[in-house]
């Protein structure tokens, strides 16, 4: 028989994050994200998707990250070959 802690340990990482935590992750105050969902814009850029589940609104950790690296301009890309 499982320990409660360890069927907690089991339950997986829920793909998807809060407003406040795009927020964390791109450095940016979390009213900018709540209104990117209405004007569809964030940081000059079109919105990354977002999910609505009854009330509640949360994007995928992994979109927001790719949405962010769409965003990269200049420095070192290792998939380039001298």
């Amino acid at each position: 028989m499982l320990l409660q802690n360890e069927v907690f340990m089991e339950i997986k990482r829920s793909p998807f994050i809060t407003s406040k935590e795009v927020a964390r992750y791109l450095a940016i105050n979390e009213n900018n994200v709540r209104r990117s969902r209405s004007d569809g814009v964030l940081l000059g850029n079109p919105a990354p998707p977002h999910y609505k589940m009854g009330h509640v609104i949360r994007y995928r950790e992994d979109e927001v990250k790719a949405w962010a690296e769409k965003l990269r301009v200049g420095g070192f890309n290792e998939n380039t070959t001298a």
